[in-house]
């Protein structure tokens, strides 16, 4: 018997968590595999009584491009494509996100290097991406994956939400556009902040 909690009314509230499940380990897969497999596996070891564990909801967050332009397109869409392929959300949050580009200054190449130095970047993500990330605090996108009753890990699938473009010299960004506001803000607060040159053919401000 599990050691139950004063005032816990039942240790197993959900019914697919009545049946040994066995260990099933995932590395970097999209999150819709993930989840069929583990539908297949509760299916599998509760004979059909419980067909579907995890229920998605597949309706599409709007993603906008915003400040495109005919150079941009191509890797904006790129972007937009990865995230598709492995962001399904068991609800519909956040409803709208932006793709937007963030030039690459001597400043933030500066504090990319000061931060190398000092070990301070994240773990798989491109050294110009750690940057942008720890200078704006764009929350990166993760999966949180259960290691047991109480234990969680996750896993950081920064190239699905960033896209550093070097012959352009920009990093394009897949977030809200709270958090876009509020990173154009810390840009600018620190001095890192360059305009999206808007004299390209076809911009569209």
């Amino acid at each position: 018997m599990p050691f139950a909690l004063p005032g816990v009314a039942h240790q197993l509230p959900y019914k697919w968590d009545s049946y040994v499940r066995p260990d099933v380990q995932f590395t970097l897969e999209p999150i819709s595999s993930v989840i069929a497999k583990v539908n297949a596996v509760i299916r599998e070891v509760s004979s059909n009584a419980v067909p579907e564990a995890i229920k998605l909801d597949t309706t599409p967050t709007a993603l906008v491009k915003v400040g495109s332009n005919p150079s941009l397109d191509a890797y904006m869409n790129q972007l937009i494509a990865d995230f598709r392929q492995n962001s399904l959300y068991v609800s519909l949050m956040p409803p709208v996100m932006e793709c937007r580009a963030y030039r690459v200054t001597d400043g933030l190449i500066q504090r990319m290097t000061q931060q190398r130095s000092k070990g301070e970047y994240k773990v798989g993500a491109e050294p110009l991406v750690s940057a942008l990330i720890y200078e704006t605090d764009i929350y990166s996108w993760s999966i949180m994956v259960p290691e047991g009753p109480n234990a969680w890990s996750s896993e950081f699938r920064y190239d699905k939400v960033f896209k550093y473009v070097p012959s352009l010299n920009v990093i394009l960004a897949l977030t809200t556009p709270e958090e876009h506001a509020a990173a154009e803000k810390r840009l600018k607060a620190s001095g890192l902040w360059m305009d999206i040159q808007a004299d390209e053919k076809g911009h569209n401000q």
